[in-house]
């Protein structure tokens, strides 16, 4: 679908041209295919009923036999075919008017024969018949105005052809007036079409803009969303996207019978590499941390919650892997040099784990957070840089 604005100028310059560009007509042929076909069968419908009906006014004035030879021989099979096609879907939708425009010529032509066999006032009579026949064939039809234009042509070719071809040329000279004013009135129906095609393409154009502002703001509520639940700075989430997967989490070990996972992760002397290297410096640690967390758990970097500070935590389900070990060495191995510590020394991390068995413990978040707590606070008394499992973290988890 085009962007909004091209949606936009499109509409604005419906005023000075109605066409649009391909694609926007290929999408506006399919946008209206259905109320199309709907109305072509339904307008082939009734000529079909007026048609069988015909017969009745032909065999009262004489012309019977004439008239049976071509609706049999050529207007009601291009009805029933036009009504096949369409009622089957066998017609594509930028070509639907085409077969409800064909058998209104056909019976424009066969009413015009018919008066020019039969005597006067009924000749007049089917004239007209006919007149209104190619007058309105464009305003009961769904048809652009370019192909309103060609269906008015072949209106009036066949309306004028023909007398002109059979009637006396006297006849015609004396009738020249009323027939100019008749060929002016079936080359105006274009109008009709045109201003229809118009209103028809505006409300066409209004929906989808309407479309686009709905997906524009969906979009914006996602993105707000999304924001919502992160960290500006890492791009790690944030508590409220924590408290959400727990919650998921949670529902999902109950129904499997498996664990959860807290891993609680906290940057070794971050204050003294505050205080070294600025806080721009440390912006950039604990972005690159954030990463190498995310390596490490082989996880996307969403799935990291930054506490604020310098605490990150990771809820997963449980797995025999030692994750927490991994995302140790993987901070590690960045090598970052820590300009707060003695040469030599680089970033490392603490890390606190501990397990719940939501089936087998009525043991809530909070009590695992503080059993991942209480393991991160055991690696950092233990030396730093070092891995710690909360016992009964481990028992809960069985």
């Amino acid at each position: 679908m085009p962007d909004r604005p091209a949606l936009e100028d499109a509409l604005s310059r419906l005023t000075s041209s109605i066409r649009l560009t391909p694609r926007l007509e290929r999408d506006f042929d399919r946008y209206r295919a259905d109320s199309v076909r709907s109305q072509v069968v339904y307008v082939l419908a009734t000529l079909l009923v007026l048609t069988l009906f015909g017969v009745i006014v032909d065999m009262r004035v004489g012309v019977l036999a004439l008239s049976l030879y071509w609706k049999l021989s050529v207007q009601l099979p291009s009805i029933v075919l036009a009504l096949i096609l369409v009622g089957q879907r066998r017609i594509p939708p930028h070509l639907i008017w085409l077969a409800g425009a064909i058998p209104f010529v056909i019976t424009v032509g066969l009413v015009t024969r018919l008066s020019l066999a039969v005597p006067s006032p009924m000749a007049e009579q089917l004239s007209t018949t006919a007149l209104a026949t190619a007058f309105t064939a464009n305003l009961i039809l769904p048809i652009k105005v370019r192909p309103a234009i060609l269906v008015a042509l072949a209106n009036m070719v066949v309306y004028l052809g023909l007398p002109l071809a059979i009637a006396p040329r006297t006849l015609l000279f004396q009738s020249v007036d009323i027939l100019a004013f008749h060929a002016a009135m079936i080359l105006a129906t274009p109008i009709g079409a045109y201003f229809n095609e118009r209103v028809q393409k505006q409300s066409f154009l209004l929906t989808l803009i309407q479309q686009r502002q709905s997906s524009e703001l969906e979009a914006a509520v996602e993105e707000l969303t999304r924001m919502s639940h992160r960290d500006p700075l890492t791009g790690a989430g944030n508590r409220r996207s924590m408290d959400i997967r727990y919650a998921r989490l949670r529902q999902t070990a109950r129904m499997r019978g498996d664990a959860i996972r807290l891993i609680l992760i906290d940057v070794d002397h971050f204050k003294l590499f505050n205080d070294a290297a600025g806080h721009a410096a440390g912006d950039r640690c604990l972005q690159a941390v954030t990463k190498a967390i995310a390596r490490g758990a082989n996880c996307p970097i969403e799935m990291v919650t930054r506490f604020g500070g310098e605490e990150f935590a990771l809820l997963l389900p449980w797995e025999e892997i030692d994750i927490a070990e991994g995302i140790r060495r993987q901070v590690e191995a960045m090598a970052l040099p820590h300009p707060g510590l003695p040469p030599g020394r680089v970033v490392t991390v603490s890390i606190g784990q501990a397990c719940l068995d939501p089936g087998r413990s009525d043991a809530t978040q909070d009590d695992l957070f503080r059993w991942a707590d209480e393991a991160l606070y055991r690696a950092k008394r233990d030396g730093r840089n070092r891995v710690a499992i909360a016992d009964e973290g481990a028992r809960a988890a069985g």
